[in-house]
């Protein structure tokens, strides 16, 4: 047993081929890069988080050769979190993976893309030891973000006018949407899409403050992220 610093995981590549009269060319000019494949490291086990990043090192013949994941994704379909990286070539490439702990333990590995969907059978182990040591939090991505609650109309905040005290840390408070249900008698508030830290930080005081004209009653509280295209699995 390992106790909470190791996180177990399998390597595979999705695939797909891409018709020659619609493939780009390499950098060459003379080579269609029929070949789309997503290689990943998938965590089916243990703490993804003691995982601080994988390197995918494709080689010389890329530009850049290394592509570093930093903030795994869900997986639609296996339900799982993966680090991966996409690429299109015209040929099929062994890639040198380096999968970095938070505490600073590297365990390198190669893997070559098959054609067709491919996952490795059986799974491995990547342990840091110095996990619990070093873990500190990670910088917000530059990627979009929204929030999410349902609260009761019985509340009476919207009635006696909080709600505007409660949006006041909020900026462009009159672009965020309260919608009122008189059929499930609640009303949902949603921001419009946010952006890193501080605007994360004024989501805090805005849940602060609802939960303290609440009277302390719990809620719930969604965070959607809005993924860029080159990160949505496939």
């Amino acid at each position: 047993s390992f106790g909470h610093n190791f996180a177990e995981f399998v390597v595979g590549n999705t695939y797909e081929r891409i018709p020659v009269k619609d493939a780009k060319l390499d950098r060459t000019g003379q080579w269609p890069r029929v070949h789309d494949w997503t290689i990943y490291v998938e965590i089916v086990g243990g703490d993804v988080d003691v995982i601080d990043r994988v390197v995918f090192d494709c080689g010389p013949t890329f530009v850049p050769r290394k592509f570093i994941h930093e903030y795994p994704i869900r997986n639609r379909t296996t339900k799982k979190y993966r680090f991966q990286s996409r690429q299109q070539t015209y040929g099929f490439i062994s890639v040198d993976i380096t999968l970095v702990g938070v505490g600073g333990k590297e365990l390198k590995l190669d893997y070559f893309v098959r054609r067709g969907n491919y996952r490795e059978e059986h799974s491995r182990d990547f342990v840091d030891p110095g996990f619990h040591d070093q873990i500190k939090p990670r910088p917000i991505p530059d990627i979009g973000f929204a929030v999410r609650t349902l609260l009761p109309a019985s509340s009476g905040l919207m009635d006696n006018m909080k709600i505007k005290a409660v949006t006041d840390h909020v900026e462009r408070t009159n672009a965020w949407c309260f919608i009122h249900n008189h059929t499930e008698n609640n009303f949902r508030i949603e921001s419009t899409t946010l952006r890193g830290d501080v605007e994360l930080d004024k989501c805090k005081k805005f849940a602060e403050e609802i939960h303290q004209c609440l009277g302390g009653t719990c809620m719930n509280i969604q965070v959607m992220v809005m993924v860029p295209n080159p990160l949505v699995d496939k």
